[in-house]
C-alpha cells in the first residue's frame, strides 16, 4: 500500500514472474515439482541469476 514501509528488508528485491519466464517451465527437470520453487527458478534462469538458500539462522 502506498505510504507504508515494505515488508522486505533493505537488501531484498522483488523478482517479477513474466509470461515469457513461464516458457522455461517445460525445460525444468522433474526434480522441481514444488510450484513455488518453479516460480522462483524460471525468472532466475531467464535473468541468469543464482538462487541462494539460507539453511541456518
Amino acid at each position: 500500500m502506498p505510504g507504508q514501509p515494505s515488508p522486505r528488508g533493505p537488501n531484498d528485491a522483488a523478482l517479477p514472474l513474466a509470461e515469457t519466464d513461464t516458457l522455461l517451465l517445460e525445460k525444468l527437470p522433474d526434480l522441481h515439482q514444488d510450484p513455488f520453487d518453479r516460480m522462483l527458478i524460471c525468472p532466475a534462469i531467464a535473468r541468469q541469476m543464482t538462487i541462494l538458500k539460507l539453511t541456518q539462522w
